[in-house]
């Protein structure tokens, strides 16, 4: 039953070419006269009467031997006195503009994460160098952290100057966390592209 909904021109071909290659009898629902033609029907039946019928209500039906070769139209798959234009769609038409469409949305995925990660591997290659002023700039912030930590504790009674080089350590602190934050980054980032590069030299 439509067993074309939601597919590509690709995979209704390959369904198609599926199903004619079945040794037995097959019994297709459709409205898409690609699928249908390629199908080469012995026999087409169209059901009469449209959406606007009752359930109760029995619909006719056309049984048409169909001719060998003879291609399927979009007339050909409604009943005899059905509006076509009302009742049909572009099948071919619609599944080409969508088919096309999936196909530039995954070129321009495709392309997005080949760029993410061309900018992974270079970060990564760059890294080490930046890794290294990280951890000399961290070393610098910790000698000072720990001058201000020795003249907070020589301010005895010195109330504000105590606050004062407090606020300096927190800065310093602060600002060393935020270097070793990114080195962690880095770190993992490197360990994450050499496990990358691994993989695809081993496929």
């Amino acid at each position: 039953d439509e067993p074309t909904n939601h597919l590509d021109v690709n995979s209704i071909d390959a369904i198609t070419s599926a199903l004619r290659d079945w040794k037995g009898g097959v019994i297709c629902v459709t409205h898409n006269p690609r699928f249908a033609s390629r199908l080469k029907p012995t026999t087409v039946v169209r059901c009469k009467g449209g959406e606007d019928m009752r359930e109760e209500e029995t619909r006719a039906i056309e049984v048409e031997l169909w001719p060998e070769g003879k291609a399927i139209t979009a007339q050909d798959l409604y009943a005899r006195d059905c509006e076509v234009e009302e009742c049909s769609l572009d099948d071919d038409k619609n599944e080409n503009d969508e088919a096309a469409q999936a196909v530039a949305q995954a070129k321009e995925l495709e392309a997005a994460e080949r760029k993410a990660k061309e900018k992974r591997r270079k970060e990564a290659a760059n890294a080490p160098k930046i890794i290294d002023k990280i951890e000399r700039a961290m070393e610098v912030l910790d000698k000072d952290i720990e001058a201000l930590s020795e003249k907070t504790l020589a301010c005895g009674s010195d109330v504000g100057e105590a606050m004062k080089l407090q606020k300096q350590i927190d800065e310093k602190t602060e600002k060393r966390d935020a270097y070793f934050a990114e080195w962690e980054r880095l770190e993992e980032l490197m360990m994450e592209v050499e496990e990358e590069t691994a993989g695809a030299a081993a496929a």
